[in-house]
């Protein structure tokens, strides 16, 4: 029953994706990406079109401006590499366009070289005969004037050069050749002033006749160089790969003609199976409002019989969640009365140990009545008082009063101790037996951790390094006796979680309007899955019958009543951390009244 339905939408799916496949076929086949290409390709043309333009521009007798040629030939080295790193939307159209696109390449890359040359040959003319007439006017100045012959091959010199340079003649190749030969056999008794510019000026002459004929010929090569017949290659490649593209979007279109009208089809049976269907709908709609009728009255009734279970079970949780703070308690008064024994059991010893001391003091303490009393005597014995003198003397070498008096001191300061760590675990367990109170007041946290620290001291005992990292806290607004509660628990679950020897770091600070309290231990550290289920109550990792799993259950509740929040980040073999949030100042109860109807909108 259920197969069918899904095998027609199936169908109706492929056909409406058949349709959308064709229509973006005929788009992509029509328009591509047409503009771009058509705008590569004026590109290429226009910056073809200036370089010859420029090229010709650079003919000395029309402009000898360089810059402008630099800036051209700059500008097609750049295309030449934009088009090598296959920047531009010809590449990969078609392996016709990319050949013809190579080839144009190729062709620009040697066109860029061959003006790159000519640029800087031409740029050496150029400043050949530019120097000529400067380094002329140093040698007529120079010159003596009874040196006419010179003075008249230099201006000879000069014109025919500068002649050749710009607008050669025929004949003005031999002439140019034929005065630098008779400069070269200038007489050599000419001054030295005159000698160096007079072989500047032929060397610059030589230059002139060695580039200019370059310069001539290879501007016609530039000009004629094949780069706008590869570009029109290129055209031509790109408009044949078009052609091609439109006659398939035109089949593609024919194709989409009938496959519309087959889906025309298609959707007039659907439509007259669909009355049918509807039909058949509206009498099963009315069956199942029958149906759904006798379906409320059976869910109010299971409703209310969960509802009747929800409140045994909140019950059930209260009671569970006070045997657990019972069962913490008795914890609590077995390890505060092990750590009572010990203080306790000096206080004995030190009494027992005083008891014996006062004996002694009172035998010496008779000893001297007694022979004070006979030396007071009228009738006293001279050899009986010598003798109890002598006794006295041994008795007192023997009990050594100064000694026993200093003992005496010490075993008081002693057992004034052990008493001063009695009242004070005793005052603690007072404080952490009134789990249930309810009150808020303004405590110090540090205390409260400190607190904490003296009533689990048993489980600590020596094989944990507690580290104290308290910050400057506020007093903060909450119910002391359960905010320690919380720090008993995690405590003690640090203290359980290490194996032998290990450490408990203990770190508050103030975070704005809110204190944050973390308890970090060495222990054996939580996978992923235990960390989520740790604050679940009645989930714990210990043996059975070692723990209810109601603890971080309750630290996790009460947390959440002072309107904090606790976190725990662990990994397995790296320890635990957790972190306590609490803000400064509850909540009045018009915020939380407030709080919770937001949080129910």
């Amino acid at each position: 029953m259920r197969v069918k339905p899904i095998l027609v939408g199936a169908a109706a799916l492929l056909a409406v994706a058949g349709f959308g496949f064709l229509v973006v076929a005929i788009q992509a086949l029509e328009q591509g990406n047409e503009s771009e290409v058509r705008a590569e390709l004026r590109t290429f043309d226009r910056l073809g079109a200036h370089f010859n333009e420029e090229l010709a521009r650079a003919r000395l007798y029309v402009d000898v401006q360089q810059d402008d040629l630099l800036r051209h030939i700059e500008r097609m080295r750049e295309l030449a590499s934009r088009l090598g790193d296959g920047d531009t939307p010809l590449r990969g159209l078609d392996p016709r366009v990319d050949a013809a696109l190579d080839a144009y390449l190729a062709s620009l890359r040697e066109k860029i070289d061959l003006a790159t040359e000519y640029e800087s040959r031409n740029l050496a003319l150029i400043n050949a005969l530019e120097l000529i007439p400067w380094e002329s006017d140093r040698i007529l100045e120079a010159l003596p004037d009874e040196n006419r012959g010179t003075r008249s091959l230099v201006l000879a010199l000069n014109k025919e050069v500068l002649t050749y340079g710009i607008l050669p003649r025929p004949d003005n190749l031999g002439r140019v050749e034929d005065l630098l030969y008779e400069l070269s056999h200038v007489p050599p008794d000419l001054p030295a002033e005159v000698q160096n510019p007079l072989v500047k000026l032929s060397s610059l002459g030589n230059a002139v006749l060695i580039q200019k004929p370059w310069v001539q010929t290879n501007m016609e090569t530039l000009l004629a160089h094949p780069v706008g017949g590869k570009l029109s290659d290129l055209q031509s490649a790109y408009n044949g790969y078009r052609a091609e593209r439109l006659a398939l979007a035109g089949q593609y279109r024919w194709l989409l003609v009938g496959y519309a009208a087959a889906l025309l089809l298609g959707l007039g049976w659907l439509g007259w199976r669909l009355r049918d269907s509807y039909r058949s709908l509206d009498l099963a709609n009315t069956r199942l409002h029958e149906a759904n009728r006798d379906l409320e009255e059976k869910v109010a009734e299971r409703t209310r019989h969960l509802e009747d279970t929800l409140a045994e079970l909140k019950t059930s949780q209260t009671q569970l969640i006070q045997s657990e703070k019972m069962a913490s308690l008795g914890q609590m008064v077995a390890g505060v009365s092990h750590e009572i024994n010990t203080p306790l059991g000096y206080v004995r010893s030190n009494n027992d140990i005083v008891a014996e001391s006062l004996d002694e003091l009172d035998a010496l303490l008779r000893s001297y009545r007694d022979t004070l009393a006979m030396l007071n005597r009228p009738d006293a014995d001279l050899d009986e008082a010598a003798r109890a003198m002598q006794e006295l003397e041994t008795l007192q070498r023997e009990v050594d009063p100064d000694g026993v008096w200093d003992e005496l001191r010490q075993l008081l300061a002693d057992n004034r101790h052990g008493l001063a760590q009695i009242s004070e675990l005793v005052g603690d367990l007072k404080d952490f037996s009134r789990l249930d109170r309810s009150r808020t007041e303004y405590t110090d946290l540090n205390a409260g951790l400190d607190a904490a620290l003296k009533i689990c001291r048993n489980v600590l005992k020596d094989r944990i390094e507690v580290v104290r990292r308290y910050g400057e806290l506020p007093q903060v607004e909450c119910a002391p006796s359960q905010i320690n509660q919380v720090f008993l628990n995690l405590i003690t679950n640090a203290a359980q979680a290490i194996e032998g020897e290990g450490r408990i770091v203990l770190t508050t600070r103030r975070d704005g309007d809110r204190v944050v309290v973390r308890i970090r231990d060495t222990g054996s550290g939580m996978d992923e899955e235990t960390r989520s289920r740790i604050f679940d109550p009645f989930y714990t990792t210990k043996p059975v019958g070692e723990g209810t799993g109601l603890g971080l259950a309750i630290c996790y509740r009460i947390v959440n009543e002072h309107d904090g929040r606790i976190v725990v980040a662990s990994a397995p073999g790296k320890g635990t951390e957790f972190a306590i949030v609490l803000p400064l100042r509850q909540p009045d109860e018009r915020d939380s009244a407030a709080a919770a109807a937001t949080a129910e909108a």
